[in-house]
């Protein structure tokens, strides 16, 4: 888990230009219309981030998943926040992030997925997209004082975007799989 504590953080880490070829925009709610089916091939791209080996399966996004959790964020009160970077030859999203502000716990935000297509990785698109939302977010809602997230201890490339933009360690998450089967035995079932 990984945090940072805006008003300790230094501003200037979230003054990330655009790579070139790219630019970035950001929003609550709905993701706009024209980028709809992008924005859902750019979620799945989560898939294949590192992740420790899980051997859970990630769900494939399609454009009705994406509008099904942006109604479950807003009927439960949740702000839901989303930054992307647009690719200016194609006008796909070729990378996303995403927050969420409780209605119980202003103070806070959780920073959720970051995904960069394949196609599109090794432009810092990823570091781009978090500091426009970080941007956003500070100017959007001030009441906010911090943000968590969580990464895999072997997505190094996520933890130093992270650390790039003023994100300390804070603790370890631990994660155990086991099947059915293999649990019952161990309970004596």
């Amino acid at each position: 888990m990984q945090t940072l504590d805006i008003p300790a953080a230094d501003p200037a880490l979230w003054e990330v230009p655009a790579p070139a070829g790219y630019r970035v925009e950001s929003w609550n709610a709905a993701v706009p219309e024209e980028f709809l089916v992008s924005y859902a091939e750019a979620r799945t791209a989560i898939a294949d981030a590192p992740s420790q080996e899980h051997e859970w399966e990630h769900m494939a996004w399609t454009p009705a998943r994406v509008r099904e959790e942006e109604a479950a964020f807003a009927a439960s009160g949740q702000d839901y926040r989303q930054a992307v970077a647009i690719c200016e030859a194609s006008g796909e999203v070729a990378g996303l992030t995403e927050a969420v502000v409780h209605p119980a716990e202003p103070e806070h935000a959780q920073q959720m997925d970051t995904a960069v297509r394949e196609t599109h990785r090794g432009h810092g698109l990823g570091r781009a997209i978090k500091a426009e939302l970080m941007r956003s977010l500070v100017a959007e809602r001030p009441a906010v004082r911090q943000v968590t997230t969580t990464t895999a201890s072997d997505n190094v490339h996520m933890i130093a975007v992270n650390h790039a933009l003023g994100y300390t360690d804070t603790r370890g998450l631990a994660y155990f799989e086991a099947t059915v089967e293999e649990l019952a035995a161990r309970l004596g079932g």
